[in-house]
């Protein structure tokens, strides 16, 4: 079933990181500036809001189970604290990049 239909977008979520090269190629951390500053950090982790671009694998659109794929793919390696489960996906309405941004949501 698709779930989203266009043929790309990017994905906005919440992890711990150490350090950049904790980043995926289509990765942007969304707060640079402070993410490394000491104030942020937590056992050696420092908790940023990260900001993916992904592609639709048929071109076209995004499917459920292409969309949970490629989700885990990008959350692979991220520590996400005790926030593990998946609540859902939420459109950034006011958002004006050149394609859709979603918020992923998780709770614990």
């Amino acid at each position: 079933e698709v779930v989203v239909d266009v043929p790309e977008m990017e994905i906005c979520y919440m992890c711990w990181i150490k350090g950049m090269g904790d980043l995926n190629p289509n990765e942007t951390l969304l707060d640079d500036e402070d993410a490394f500053d000491e104030d942020n950090e937590d056992d050696g982790y420092y908790q940023v809001e990260i900001s993916a671009r992904i592609q639709a694998s048929n071109g076209k659109n995004f499917t459920s189970l292409d969309l949970l794929y490629q989700m885990e793919q990008q959350l692979s390696g991220k520590e996400l604290g005790d926030h593990i489960f998946f609540e859902g996906l939420d459109r950034v309405e006011n958002y004006t990049g050149d394609v859709p941004l979603y918020y992923i949501s998780f709770g614990s």
